[in-house]
């Protein structure tokens, strides 16, 4: 008489170490995947975020710098200010007064209001770069690494009514990784 055979019952020890080992290796892969989307999605946030905190600081900048001027005879002097290089980190400068709705006097003259100078400052210490006057301080950008203000006196391709304000951000992202961002602006002041 003949022994039936038996079958085995289960997987053997092999077929279950391969099975673990793939098992293993496409977790990995999902896992790889996941965290470098989501190291990518943190970069992506925080160049939005400077972006957008370059984009405002400079807008601001621009629309007040506008209205400055370079070529006031008005004494005292209206004009915009800037320190000689490396020291250019700052710009003084004086708005035009309205006066009955106009910014100009009777004789057509622009009228400055020289009792309330405007500054901006960047200050390294704060890493920040800050508009002042003599009532109030705002922080027009955080995270400030650098700024500079060049006019012509410091760059002789400008026109002598031009002003040209760089500065860089600096931010972390979750996994603190170090990103920088710069941004320029041109500024045509008034006559």
């Amino acid at each position: 008489m003949m022994t039936p055979r038996r079958v085995p019952n289960g997987f053997t020890l092999v077929e279950i170490t391969v099975a673990v080992s793939i098992t293993i290796l496409v977790i990995g892969m999902i896992y790889g995947m996941y965290t470098s989307s989501q190291e990518a999605w943190d970069i992506k946030s925080a160049q939005a975020d400077m972006q957008a905190r370059g984009r405002r600081a400079i807008a601001d900048m621009v629309r007040e710098l506008r209205q400055a001027t370079r070529t006031s005879t008005q004494t005292p002097s209206p004009n915009l200010v800037i320190p000689a290089a490396p020291n250019n980190t700052q710009a003084t400068f004086y708005l035009p007064t309205y006066f009955n709705g106009s910014i100009t006097n009777a004789t057509g003259a622009v009228q400055w209001e020289t009792g309330n100078p405007i500054q901006y400052l960047y200050v390294p210490a704060g890493s920040v770069l800050r508009r002042v006057d003599n009532s109030t301080s705002k922080n027009l950008a955080i995270n400030v690494s650098d700024a500079r203000f060049t006019d012509q006196s410091i760059d002789p391709t400008l026109y002598s009514n031009e002003l040209k304000i760089t500065f860089a951000l600096q931010a972390k992202t979750k996994r603190q990784r170090l990103m920088s961002m710069n941004f320029t602006g041109m500024v045509k002041l008034r006559n």
